[in-house]
C-alpha cells in the first residue's frame, strides 16, 4: 500500500479533470523473447517459493494502474501433468528499492484475486524440457503502485497459493535494462537474468507546480459550494 498522501494526489488529479497531467499511458513495454522462464510463486504465506524481480527505471515518478505480463504455469515435480492450466489464489505486485544492485526494501505493493486478472492463451512453448501453455495476463490495479522516477527500482509479480506446485514462471523479455533476479525467503538471490516480459501502464505524477494548481482548484471548488447553496436558498417575504 502506498502512502495516503499519494492516494489523495491521485484522486485529486482525476477528480479535477487535469487530463494532460493524468492521462493514462504506457510507462514501460518489454516484449516477449522466450529465452527463459523464472519461477515467481510463493506458498505457505510467503515463507517458501520464489519471487522474480525486474529492475526498471522510469523517467518520471508515476502511478502504475495496469500491468500486463507473460508466462506459464508448470509442474516440475509431476512432469506428466504438463501442460497445466493457470491456477492460484492471488497475484501480488511489488515495487522495491535498489540496494547495491539487488531488490531492497519494498516501497509499495498490492494484491488482486487470481480471478480478477485476465488470461489470454498465446500458444505452446517448451520450458525446462516440458510443454507449457503460454498466457498473457493482465490486471487493473484499483490501488495503483507508486514508482519513483529517475532512479533504479525493482518490480515483481508473483502468484500466491497454498500448494507448492504447479508454479508460475515469468517469461523473459527485452526493452529494459536487461536485468532481473530471483529472491528466495531467507536465502541469497539467484541471477542475474535478462528482462521479464511485461507492460506497465498508468500516469505521471505531476511535479510540485502542477500539484499547487490542483490544490488551488480543490480549494476553489470547496469555497464555491457554500456560495452556490446560499444563492439558491429562498428569501422570506415580508408580511
Amino acid at each position: 500500500m502506498h502512502p495516503p498522501l499519494t492516494s489523495l494526489i491521485a484522486a485529486a488529479i482525476l477528480g479535477v479533470g487535469l487530463t494532460t497531467a493524468a492521462q493514462a499511458a504506457v510507462l514501460l513495454d518489454q516484449t516477449l523473447t522466450l529465452v527463459d522462464g523464472r519461477a515467481s510463486s510463493v506458498h505457505d504465506n510467503g515463507t517458501t517459493g520464489f519471487m522474480t524481480f525486474d529492475r526498471i527505471q522510469l523517467p518520471q515518478t508515476s502511478m502504475v494502474d495496469r500491468v500486463t505480463w507473460i508466462g506459464a504455469f508448470i509442474d516440475t515435480q509431476n512432469p506428466a501433468n504438463n501442460p497445466v492450466q493457470p491456477a492460484a489464489v492471488s497475484w501480488t505486485f511489488q515495487v522495491a528499492q535498489d540496494t547495491g544492485g539487488a531488490p531492497g526494501t519494498v516501497t509499495d505493493s498490492t494484491t488482486v484475486a487470481f480471478a480478477e486478472a485476465s488470461a489470454a492463451f498465446l500458444g505452446m512453448a517448451t520450458l525446462a524440457g516440458q510443454p507449457v501453455s503460454v498466457f498473457r495476463f493482465e490486471a487493473a490495479l484499483v490501488d495503483p503502485l507508486l514508482v519513483d522516477g529517475g532512479t533504479a527500482q525493482w518490480f515483481s509479480v508473483f502468484a500466491e497459493d497454498a500448494v507448492v506446485r504447479p508454479g508460475f514462471a515469468w517469461f523473459s523479455g527485452q526493452g529494459g535494462d536487461g536485468l532481473s533476479t530471483q529472491l528466495r525467503p531467507g536465502l541469497p538471490s539467484l541471477g542475474p537474468y535478462v528482462d521479464r516480459a511485461m507492460t506497465l501502464e498508468g500516469f505521471v505524477v505531476p511535479e510540485a507546480p502542477t500539484l499547487g494548481l490542483v490544490a488551488a482548484a480543490l480549494l476553489a471548488l470547496g469555497a464555491g459550494r457554500p456560495r452556490r447553496a446560499a444563492a439558491a436558498a429562498p428569501v422570506a417575504r415580508r408580511a
